[in-house]
């Protein structure tokens, strides 16, 4: 037995004929010319951004600061832990300690830093992300929530886009990410 080959039929109303259509590129034109026009590329840098935001936004915020802890902050390449305590915990107006050293203190005594932190060595961004978790009372996932780790209190402040852009959690904290990073939360909760 041979096999015989299927044989299609097709009639005038089984025939897929796709349909044309007519692609358009849409171009932006400034009314006066017939050219494209694109706006030109943004020339700021990023540091530039980051101190006006904060001369612009963190002193509303940030009303018992003055302006040259600020100043001496964002000249700061690796703030200590001791200074990034008095810092955070002044903004979150849970203490006001007249020195970074009681500041320190007062955040190591509720364990809001890490075991291993000492008051003149330089502050560890996923140290500084558990100071600014505790001393604003943030709450965490489930992770966080249950280990309450300099770790997840870095995850999660990456997820509420405290901590923007690509960073290693065991960086120095320089003093502006550290008043970025104060500023984001302090925005986010006044939005709340």
């Amino acid at each position: 037995m041979t096999r015989r080959a299927p044989v299609t039929i097709l009639t005038k109303n089984s025939v897929y004929r796709e349909p044309k259509v007519r692609r358009v590129k849409l171009q932006a034109v400034r009314k006066d010319s017939k050219t494209p026009w694109f706006p030109p590329p943004c020339t700021a840098n990023r540091r530039f951004d980051v101190v006006l935001f904060f001369l612009l936004a963190v002193p509303v915020f940030l009303h018992p600061q003055t302006a040259e802890q600020i100043e001496r902050l964002l000249a700061t390449r690796a703030v200590t832990y001791a200074d990034a305590a008095a810092f955070v915990l002044e903004a979150a107006g849970v203490a006001a300690a007249p020195t970074p050293a009681e500041a320190f203190n007062y955040a190591a005594q509720r364990g809001w830093l890490p075991k291993r932190a000492a008051a003149g060595g330089s502050a560890r961004l996923d140290g500084v992300s558990l100071l600014i978790m505790r001393s604003f009372n943030l709450r965490g996932g489930l992770f966080y929530n249950v280990t309450k780790g300099a770790h997840f209190a870095y995850r999660e402040l990456v997820y509420l886009n405290v901590i923007t852009g690509i960073h290693d959690p065991a960086m120095a904290v320089s003093g502006d990410l550290l008043l970025f990073m104060v500023g984001r939360v302090l925005s986010w909760q006044e939005a709340d």
